[in-house]
C-alpha cells in the first residue's frame, strides 16, 4: 500500500482497487454533448470543450437552468423563471397592488382606475387633456359632459378646423370587440386615435352623422388603449356621450374583467309565461324577469301580469288613445325596443293603440327627434303592417296619414333608429262624415268632408248656389257682366243678379271708370298656417310688415291660424288692419281661394 499526499489531502491506493478508484475516465452524470432539453429550453448549450455547459437566459441557474436566480420566481410551477414584483419595478402607479403569485408580475388596480397595460393603474382623469383622460365605464350605456372649460390642445383631422374645447376619454380593450360612440346635444367632431395627442395614429374622425350635427362613430377594433376626443366645432356645449360594445354572436362583454363570455341567455331557458326576459349575470349565471309590457304579480310574486297602467313598452300594455284628437309628449328612454316596421325603426319605440267603428281618416305626427311612424292591424304581427313612414330627417316632424276601411282595432308605433329621449304626439282619427250624404245633406247638395274628415259643408253642384238649404241656378254662372270695368257679378237670390264695379274702379253714375287713388300693383297672399306651421306662417306675415304696402303697391293676405280662426289683412309697415273676419274657412276648400282672389 502505498501513501500519496497532495496538497494536504492523502489518498490511500490499494493496490486490489488501483485500476479503479485511481482511474482517471471516471464518468460524470452531465452530458458531454448537447441535445435539445440540455439546457431546459432556457439556456444555450456548448459543448465545444469536451463537455455540454449551459449558458442560461436572465433569471434562470443552475447546471440545466432549472433554478431561479434571485429576484426571479417560477411561482405557478412551469419551469420559466419571470421576475418578481420588485425586479419588474411595477408600482402600479401608486393605484394598485402589485402580485406575482400566478408566475407573472400583475398590478391589481384599485377601484376606479383602469389598467393601462401589466404595470400601470390610470385614475380617472377630467377630459381636459390627454394626460388626464376620463375612462370609460362600460358597464353603464353612457355620460353627460361638457366642453366649455376643458382644454383645447387636440383637432382632428376629418375637418380644417375646431375652435372649441376638447374633452378626452380613454379605453381599453382585452381582445377585438365591436364598439359605437355617439354624442346628442350640440355640433361636435368625434375621433378615435390609438394616441391620444397623435393626429398620425387617428382611426376614425367624424362630424355629422349624429342627431342635429352630433357625431357617431361605429368600429371593430383590436386589442388595444384607445383615445376618443369630444370636440367642440365651434361653441362650447353641454353633450351626451352614448356607447355600446359587443362581442358578438353568443357572447357577452363583462365590463369587469374587459373579457366577451359565454352569454347565459343562449339559448333562452327562461319559458315561463310572461316572464321569458333573461339578463346574463355574469360570469355564467343568468336571471328571469318580466317581459316588456309586464309587471311582476303583486299577488303572486313569482309570476308576471300585463302591466294595468300602460306605458306602451310592448303589446301586453299599449297606451290608448281614446280622443278622437288630442297630443301627448312620449318618452322612449327606458323602452326595450322590441319592434321594427318595414321602412326601418330598429330602436326604442312606444306602442298606441285606437278603435274605430266605422271607415275612418287618421292623421299622426310625430316630433322631438328623427322618428319612424307605423301602423298595424294586429299588434305583434309584422305582416299586417298597414303603413310605415319614415321622412329621413331629424329636423321635421314625422307624418303618416291614411284612410282606414274597416272598423277595429289598430296600433301605431312611435320608433326611432337610435335616439331616446321626450317626443310630441299629435294625433285625428274621424269616421267619414259623409258616409251617409242622404242623412248629412239631404236633397241637391253635396256632402264635401273637411281635409281630416273632422267636419263637413253640404255644396252645391257647379253652376249651383246655396239658397234656404237647397241649391238653386247660380245667376252669376256663366258671368253675365261684361261691361268693361263692370265684371263683378252679385248674386241676388234666388234668380236675380246685379253688376258692379272691379276692384280698382268706382261708380261713376252708373259706368266704372278706373279709381285714381287705386295702387298700380296688388299682392294677394294665401296663407294657411291653420297646423303645425303656424309660427312659420307668422314669420311669413313679419317678414311682409318688414316692407309693407306703398303707395303703388297693396298687400293683402288671407291668413287661417292653427290657434285662431281667418281673417283678411291689410299689410301696412310695422304691422297689418284687420280688414274682415273670415271666422273657420277649409283653405283646402278651391272656392275658398276663388272668393279670396
Amino acid at each position: 500500500m502505498n501513501l500519496h499526499r497532495f496538497s494536504g489531502l492523502f489518498i490511500l491506493c490499494s493496490a486490489l482497487f488501483l485500476s479503479v478508484g485511481c482511474d482517471d475516465g471516471k464518468k460524470s452524470s452531465f452530458p458531454k454533448t448537447c441535445a435539445d432539453d440540455t439546457c431546459s429550453g432556457h439556456g444555450t448549450c456548448d459543448d465545444t470543450s469536451g463537455r455540454a455547459v449551459c449558458t442560461c437566459d436572465e433569471g434562470h441557474t443552475g447546471q440545466s437552468c432549472t433554478a431561479c436566480t434571485e429576484g426571479y420566481q417560477d411561482n405557478d410551477e412551469n419551469g420559466t423563471c419571470e421576475p418578481t414584483c420588485a425586479t419588474a419595478g411595477y408600482t402600479c402607479s401608486d393605484h394598485g397592488t402589485c402580485a406575482d403569485d400566478t408566475g407573472t408580475p400583475l398590478c391589481a388596480c384599485e377601484e376606479g382606475t383602469v389598467q393601462l397595460g401589466p404595470d400601470a393603474c390610470l385614475i380617472n382623469g377630467d377630459g381636459s387633456s390627454c394626460e388626464s383622460p376620463i375612462l370609460i365605464d362600460f358597464s353603464t350605456a353612457g355620460t353627460l359632459g361638457n366642453t366649455a372649460g376643458a382644454g383645447n390642445e387636440t383637432s382632428s383631422g376629418c375637418t380644417d378646423t375646431t375652435a372649441g374645447n376638447d374633452v378626452a376619454y380613454m379605453f381599453v380593450l382585452k381582445g377585438t370587440r365591436s364598439v359605437m360612440f355617439e354624442t346628442e346635444g350640440f355640433d361636435t367632431v368625434m375621433y378615435l386615435r390609438s394616441d391620444c395627442g397623435d393626429v398620425q395614429t387617428e382611426l376614425f374622425c367624424d362630424d355629422d352623422s349624429g342627431p342635429r350635427r352630433a357625431s357617431r362613430i361605429e368600429a371593430e377594433l383590436p386589442a388595444g388603449t384607445y383615445y376618443l376626443i369630444v370636440d367642440a366645432y365651434n361653441e362650447d356645449g353641454e353633450y351626451t356621450l352614448k356607447w355600446t360594445i359587443d362581442c358578438g354572436d353568443g357572447l357577452v362583454y363583462d365590463p369587469a374583467t374587459g373579457d366577451c363570455l359565454d352569454d347565459p341567455c343562449e339559448p333562452n331557458l327562461c319559458d315561463q309565461e310572461l316572464k321569458r326576459s333573461c339578463t346574463p349575470v355574469l360570469p355564467a349565471s343568468y336571471e328571469c324577469s318580466c317581459d316588456p309590457g309586464a309587471i311582476v304579480d303583486p299577488e303572486n310574486p313569482d309570476a308576471c301580469i300585463p302591466n294595468p297602467n300602460q306605458t306602451g313598452e310592448s303589446c301586453l300594455d299599449p297606451i290608448l288613445l281614446a280622443d278622437p284628437a288630442g297630443t301627448l309628449q312620449g318618452d322612449n328612454t327606458t323602452s326595450t325596443g322590441e319592434f321594427s316596421g318595414s321602412c326601418g325603426g330598429d330602436g326604442a319605440d312606444r306602442v298606441y293603440t285606437f278603435t274605430i267603428g266605422a271607415r275612418s281618416k287618421a292623421h299622426f305626427s310625430a316630433e322631438g327627434y328623427d322618428t319612424v311612424l307605423y301602423l298595424r292591424s294586429a299588434c305583434d304581427d309584422a305582416g299586417s303592417e298597414l303603413a310605415c313612414n319614415d321622412a329621413g330627417s331629424a329636423w321635421e316632424a314625422e307624418t303618416l296619414d291614411i284612410i282606414l276601411e274597416d272598423a277595429g282595432t289598430y296600433y301605431l308605433f312611435v320608433d326611432t333608429f337610435d335616439r331616446t329621449g321626450t317626443f310630441d304626439l299629435s294625433w285625428t282619427v274621424y269616421p267619414d262624415p259623409c258616409a251617409d250624404e242622404e242623412t248629412v245633406c239631404p236633397g241637391t247638395p253635396v256632402c264635401e268632408a273637411a281635409a281630416d274628415w273632422s267636419s263637413h259643408t253640404c255644396a252645391c253642384p257647379a253652376g249651383m248656389i246655396a239658397f234656404n238649404n237647397d241649391c238653386v241656378d247660380d245667376p252669376c254662372e256663366p258671368n253675365p257682366c261684361t261691361a268693361p270695368g263692370r265684371t263683378r257679378c252679385i248674386a241676388e237670390l234666388p234668380g236675380n243678379h246685379t253688376c258692379g264695379c272691379e276692384i280698382g274702379y268706382v261708380d261713376n253714375g252708373g259706368a266704372c271708370d278706373p279709381d285714381p287713388a287705386a295702387a298700380e300693383w296688388a299682392v294677394i297672399v294665401f296663407l294657411n298656417a291653420d297646423n303645425n306651421l303656424e309660427s312659420y306662417g307668422l314669420e311669413d306675415i313679419d317678414e311682409m310688415s318688414a316692407v309693407g304696402s306703398t303707395p303703388e303697391v297693396d298687400i293683402v293676405t288671407l291668413v287661417d291660424l292653427d290657434s285662431d280662426t281667418a281673417r283678411i289683412h291689410y299689410v301696412n309697415a310695422g304691422g297689418t288692419t284687420i280688414v274682415r273676419e273670415m271666422g273657420e274657412l277649409d283653405m283646402s276648400d278651391w272656392r275658398v281661394l276663388r272668393d279670396f282672389g
